[in-house]
């Protein structure tokens, strides 16, 4: 949690650690942590378990809907702690 949102964090090992909401605004659940990571058109993704859309993890846009869009959070890993920052 930070500021009262739910965050979804992925450890990427080969591009570092992302922080975005948790909360699917298209399925409208707490279910993004629960998606599955990979690569659409060259973006680092994140696919909502519920119907599939899938939200760049860099940006927090839908890839399938230009006006939908997750919640990212600057992230350090700083002594193994991850540090997540409100924007």
């Amino acid at each position: 949690m930070i500021g009262g949102e739910q965050v979804a964090l992925f450890n990427i090992p080969s591009a570092g650690v992302f922080a975005v909401q948790n909360w699917d605004p298209i399925g409208q659940a707490f279910v993004i942590s629960r998606g599955i990571v990979g690569d659409v058109k060259g973006q680092l993704c994140v696919a909502s378990p519920l119907y599939k859309q899938h939200f760049c993890l860099k940006s927090g846009q839908c890839i399938e809907n230009d006006e939908v869009k997750l919640c990212v959070y600057p992230v350090a890993v700083e002594n193994g702690n991850v540090v997540l920052t409100l924007n």
